[in-house]
């Protein structure tokens, strides 16, 4: 698996949640801004749909980072399982 880091050494799924709220930001100061509401809506049409992407983004790359563990450790719990059960059964 590729581990690509930054050159603060933040992963990539940090740096996607913490550009998701630099949107959510960006969208409350929109609100305040004097634009048409047009424009307005149109921006904060905009900075929803890329603080989707972002966050579809981490949450991808956060599984991707958690799967291996998660069934590392589920695979040792299921044979250990797997053991008491042909054990029990030889009984």
């Amino acid at each position: 698996m590729e581990k690509e880091r930054s050159t603060y050494g933040l992963p990539r799924s940090i740096r996607y949640f913490s550009g998701a709220i630099f949107l959510v930001l960006a969208i409350y100061a929109l609100l305040d801004a004097g634009l048409s509401s047009l424009a307005r809506v149109l921006l904060i049409i905009g900075l929803i749909t890329a603080g989707v992407y972002l966050v579809s983004k981490a949450v991808v790359d956060l599984f991707a980072f958690l799967f291996p563990i998660v069934a590392r450790h589920l695979g040792r719990w299921l044979g250990r399982c797997v053991a008491i059960m042909r054990k029990a059964s030889r009984d």
